[in-house]
């Protein structure tokens, strides 16, 4: 059975261009910023440099992935 086209899942938006692939969770970042009060918030561009390459921890951790907002 054929659904279509990919919109959503688990709570993550995609869309798909001809050149390219979109996902957002911005419906999720909304949450976040109502259930902390802060929807007023001034954006700011993204800090991360697109151009830098993200690698992987290669050192030793336990692992710890907590995170109020998993």
């Amino acid at each position: 059975m054929d659904l279509g086209e990919l919109q959503k899942i688990i709570g993550i938006e995609i869309s798909c261009g001809p050149d390219s692939i979109t996902i957002s969770q911005q419906r999720y970042i909304e949450a976040i910023l109502k259930c902390e009060d802060m929807e007023r918030s001034n954006p700011v561009a993204t800090l991360l440099d697109p151009n830098v390459p993200i690698e992987a921890n290669t050192e030793d951790s336990d692992n710890n992935q907590s995170n109020p907002f998993m």
